[in-house]
């Protein structure tokens, strides 16, 4: 798969990640990503880092499933 569609899925996959994260770190009491803190301004963090993630791992899967098709 080429890098424009990995960009344009990992945008709102982060996104959409983000409320996991709140649900996650609010049930621990923990500070920062807990849906508080994603809604006065810790997105600004979250969100472009979980995108950087679910860039990777959307890239490992199509290097994967590219190779294992051949």
């Amino acid at each position: 798969m080429r890098t424009g569609p990995l960009i344009a899925l990992s945008i709102p996959i982060g996104f959409i990640s983000m409320w996991p994260l709140a649900a996650l770190f609010g049930a621990m009491n923990w500070p920062v990503f807990h849906g508080w803190g994603l809604a006065h301004g810790a997105f600004v963090v979250a969100w472009p880092l979980l995108s950087i993630l679910s860039f990777a791992v959307l890239r490992l899967v199509s290097r994967y499933f590219r190779h294992s098709v051949k």
